[in-house]
Parts: C-alpha cells; sequence; structure tokens
C-alpha cells in the first residue's frame, strides 16, 4: 500500500527542484504583445518568462492575460510585452529560489493566489517554472 504523503512535514523537505519545469520560453522587453500571442498559438505553454536584456527576470505574462481583448484594444497588441501585461492584467508574478522548499512554494503561491511561479539562480536569471499542476503531480507520486 502507497503511504500517504505526511503533510506538512514531507513539503517542508522536499526541494522544488524536484517538482521544476525546465522548458523555459523567454521573450525579452522588446518582443510585442502580438510577438507573445504568437508564440501561445504555436506552443503549449500557459506563460511566457519576460526577460531583459541580461536575461534577468522581469514578469511573466500569461495566455489568460489575452483574455478580454477585442478590436476596439487590438493597437495594444504593437506595445511592448510587458507594456501590454500593464494593461491587461494587474497580476503579480511570483519567484522563488531554487532552494525553496515546496512547502515555501506552495505557500508563496497560495498568498498570491498564482497558478505558478518561477523559479530564479542566485542572479535573478529564470531557470524553470512550477504550476501548480506539477506541485500535484510530484504529490501524487509521494
Amino acid at each position: 500500500m502507497k503511504r500517504l504523503v505526511n503533510f506538512p512535514s514531507d513539503l517542508e523537505i522536499a526541494k522544488c527542484d524536484g517538482v521544476i519545469t525546465k522548458e523555459l520560453i523567454t521573450v525579452t522587453t522588446k518582443h510585442t504583445a502580438f510577438q507573445a500571442l504568437e508564440i501561445f498559438s504555436e506552443k503549449p505553454v500557459g506563460a511566457l518568462i519576460v526577460v531583459d536584456e541580461t536575461n534577468c527576470f522581469i514578469d511573466t505574462v500569461a495566455a489568460a492575460d489575452f483574455r478580454g481583448f477585442h478590436r476596439d484594444n487590438w493597437m495594444l497588441l504593437e506595445k511592448p510585452v510587458i507594456d501590454y501585461k500593464k494593461y491587461s492584467s494587474s497580476r503579480k508574478a511570483v519567484t522563488c529560489t531554487e532552494k525553496s522548499t515546496l512547502g515555501e512554494v506552495i505557500d508563496v503561491l497560495c498568498a498570491n493566489k498564482a497558478k505558478q511561479i518561477c523559479v530564479l539562480d542566485n542572479q535573478s536569471h529564470p531557470v524553470g517554472i512550477i504550476t501548480l499542476s506539477d506541485i500535484i503531480g510530484f504529490i501524487v507520486k509521494l
């Protein structure tokens, strides 16, 4: 018989690196919202990581940020993706480090009502992303 997870201690011990999705798709602050929308139509991802010219984390842009888009705001797609996000969403991106525990990650996600968290190295470069689905999959395997 499979053992049940010993909450919360198993999650406080487990490091988030066992849950990280390492396949990131990044865009720079120079990409337009339209270019981001094209990436969403081509790739099966829910979020893009926005980085600056030194590959440091700036924000995330989710496919959900394009909800409510209509012909009256078509011109916004020509703006840099980071500017479009300021218009379309008040959602603040959340981050953690590679050393964060899974319990800490869950706490941050819950406190911010977020669906994903970007994992950064010690120089603020994105190294992965953790989604709620990743966490559920990890817990089920325990």
